[in-house]
This record gives C-alpha cells, structure tokens and sequence, in this order.
C-alpha cells in the first residue's frame, strides 16, 4: 500500500474515534431524589435539599487557626506540613485509599476493583489553569497521579461536580474510555465525544460494577463552568453529588465539595 494512502487511513480512524458519540444512560427512578426547581428564578434548574442560610456553633471572623509549632508553613501561610507524629486510625474498611491532589483519589474496593474520584491533574482544567499560572496564583502541590498501568486497569471515574478543579477534559481524554464515567444528573454533555460511557446518577441513585455497589448521594454545593455569565448563564444546570462505596458489608464515603446541612444525616439514616 502506497505510503501516504496508509496515512490517510490512519489519519481517518483517529479521526473517527476521537468523533464517536458517547453512550449515555440515566439511572434515576423510584426512592432517587431529582432535585429540580418547579417554580420562580431558575425554575427548571438543579437545587440544594435544605438552602437558605446556616447557623453554625462557630464562626470565624477573623484568622481560625491559631499559630503553632507543630506546622510549618511558607511566608503566605500557605503549603502547610503537619512535622508531629501522625497516628493513622485502624479502620480495617478493605479499602486503600490514594490521595491525588485536592479533591482527586485513586480507590481500590476491598474485591480490587479500581476507581478514581475527582481526578484533576493540574490545579484546574483549562482556559482556568492557564489563567491562574499568568495571575501568579498559589498552585497546591500535585499529589501521586496514576501510573499507565494504573489507568488502563480503572473500572470506572467518578465525578462530583463540574468546577474547573474537578473536572479536567484533558485528562478525561488521556484516561480514555475503557472505564465507566459515573457523573450527577445533567452532566454528560460536559464531555468531549469519543465513545465515552457515561451513567447520569440522580442522588440515591445505585449501579453496580461486579459487587461493588456505588450510591450516588447528596450533596450541599452548586454548578458552574461558564466563565462569561452575561453571555451564557448555565448557574446549577448540571447537579452535584458525592459518593458512597459499599462491598463486603464496608462502606467508603466521598462527600465532594458540600457545605454543612441535614443532608448528611439524610445519608446516615438512608
């Protein structure tokens, strides 16, 4: 076959699978949430269960952390490091538990199935990475990103919400679609095409991966990703969740970005 035929056959399958559609179902139904707006501003959008403001115990109104010996910080207070001796509690859960970076986790069940939550190799996806670097922001230390041995061996990914710092199209791409794509409701169409599976949860929603039970659960946050509001406003089109791992009867909880309300005795009672 003449050389540059060949090319352009090749050139034409790359082509063809970066551009294949992704498969997309919904897993919602009876005993899920779908928490929507029926009325008012934003009525057709995604909501928290309990908004309005909270009162808290405590609230800081100036510094919250008092100086101490035991960490070590730069001149911004920032990049701090616990020096004391840190004892790990024994909780025998099955689970083995890799931090990332910020919200990022690498997960193995109990039963060795392999999951990553929130994996963002960078500090955000782009145009807002390149934005924070040209602003001279603070950039926090990357954590143990997954090996290629590691990747190509991932049962699924798990997504709590679409801010810049949870959601990197880049490494979606370089992690590929061999693995499930687990995301909250709305989410899909975030995605670049090229044959991704991808399962919209509604909260309180399960799936299975052999034995492994994953139970989509509330969370109190919200949506964004459109840098230019004026132009386009898509303020909680998308929801948000966090994430309950169950198998052998143990249990492994991802509370994604949420502040402080009932949900969480929600949870614990559901």
């Amino acid at each position: 076959m003449h050389l540059k035929t060949l090319s352009t056959l090749i050139a034409a399958a790359l082509l063809t699978a970066c551009s294949s559609p992704n498969k997309v179902n919904v897993i919602a139904g009876e005993g899920t949430i779908t928490p929507l707006k029926t009325e008012g501003e934003y009525e057709g959008r995604y909501h928290n269960l309990y908004p309005g403001d909270k009162e808290y115990p405590t609230t800081c109104t100036d510094n919250c952390y008092a100086e101490s010996d035991l960490l070590i910080c730069d001149d911004s207070n920032s990049q701090c490091q616990f020096q004391a001796e840190q004892h790990v509690p024994e909780i025998n859960s099955g689970f083995t538990v890799r931090w990332l970076g910020h919200a990022g986790f690498y997960i193995q069940s109990p039963n060795g199935e392999q999951l990553l939550f929130d994996p963002v190799k960078e500090q955000f996806d782009s145009p807002v990475d390149l934005a924070f670097k040209l602003a001279g922001g603070i950039y926090r230390k990357p954590g143990f990103w997954p090996s290629q041995a590691e990747i190509n061996d991932l049962d699924a990914v798990l997504y709590s919400h679409i801010h810049y710092d949870h959601f990197n199209k880049a490494d979606i791409e370089e992690i590929g679609n061999k693995p499930r794509y687990l995301v909250p409701l709305g989410f899909a169409d975030n995605f670049p095409t090229g044959g991704f599976d991808i399962s919209e949860m509604a909260w309180y929603a399960s799936t299975q991966i052999n034995d492994l039970t994953i139970h989509a659960v509330p969370a109190h946050h919200f949506s964004s990703r459109i840098m230019v509001p004026f132009i386009y406003d898509d303020h909680n089109k998308d929801l948000w969740s966090g994430w309950l791992l169950e198998q052998n009867g143990k249990t492994l909880y991802f509370a994604g970005d949420t502040g402080y309300s009932k949900h969480f005795q929600d949870i614990k009672q559901k």
